[in-house]
């Protein structure tokens, strides 16, 4: 949680989309989810996945934040 503090904190940092990569399924804590959305994260990954679906989610970001 930290990290996101720093990033999102730090001019030169705060627009570098930020990617979440968890174990949690896609009903659980629901909680930590919301709050990591508050925090900045642009999107969501839940393990195991595609390395299509990193790319893809890259794809979707990188024009927002280019």
């Amino acid at each position: 949680y930290r990290l996101f503090a720093q990033l999102k904190s730090d001019s030169r940092l705060k627009t570098i989309p930020i990617i979440v990569v968890t174990a949690l399924t896609q009903d659980s804590d629901v909680e930590d989810t919301e709050w990591a959305r508050r925090m900045g994260a642009e999107a969501f990954l839940t393990k195991p996945f595609e390395l299509d679906d990193l790319s893809q989610r890259v794809a979707e970001l990188a024009p927002r934040f280019v």
